[in-house]
């Protein structure tokens, strides 16, 4: 069995538990979660050494890009303990070295320097932004962040915008007619 289908019946027995992802969307798992996270990848610069994923709660996106690029180390944050518990069971499961996982709130992160911030159903635009900012002043002006968003995001565009400059690219979402994959580079306060 490979580590995605590994990883999908781990995530199913514990989602009984401890509630990691929608029971309504456990029939579509492939497509909604993991091939959901895999089309991150293609976004990936390959000179990435090091991700962060903001709220990794089931480990979506990040322990997905983990198991795809074993060559970056992926970074998952993830304040709920009990979410926390099922990132360290999956990592050892699947055997996932490249994993480090942080039982935090990520404006509690201060050391972790990353190439690329991904985040999944984390939080509205404005407050993504605020806490990325703070990774990219005192880590890394080149700083890419990958975000799965939902319908809604030009709305979230501008509103973060009355607070916020930065770059941004909107790209279909492959899995989901709704869903949009947002880039966002160079942020800075507005003036």
């Amino acid at each position: 069995m490979n580590q995605l289908e590994f990883y999908q019946q781990l995530l199913l027995k514990w989602n009984q538990k401890i509630n990691l992802i929608g029971q309504g969307t456990e029939s579509d798992f492939r497509r909604r979660h993991i091939d959901d996270s895999l089309q991150v990848c293609e976004y990936i610069p390959k000179t990435a050494k090091t991700l962060a994923d903001f709220g990794s709660g089931a480990g979506l996106p990040g322990l997905i890009i983990a198991i795809a690029k074993p060559e970056i180390q992926a970074h998952l944050i993830e304040s709920d303990s009990r979410k926390c518990a099922f990132l360290q069971e999956a990592k050892a499961q699947l055997q996932l070295p490249n994993i480090v996982i942080h039982n935090d709130r990520v404006e509690k992160i201060r050391d972790l320097k990353p190439d690329i911030i991904t985040a999944r159903a984390f939080s509205d635009l404005k407050t993504f932004l605020e806490i990325a900012l703070l990774f990219q002043n005192n880590n890394n002006p080149n700083l890419l962040n990958i975000l799965l968003k939902g319908g809604n995001v030009d709305s979230e565009i501008e509103t973060a915008k009355k607070f916020y400059d930065f770059k941004y690219e909107i790209h279909k979402s492959a899995t989901d007619e709704s869903g949009k994959i947002l880039l966002i580079t160079s942020i800075g306060n507005r003036k």
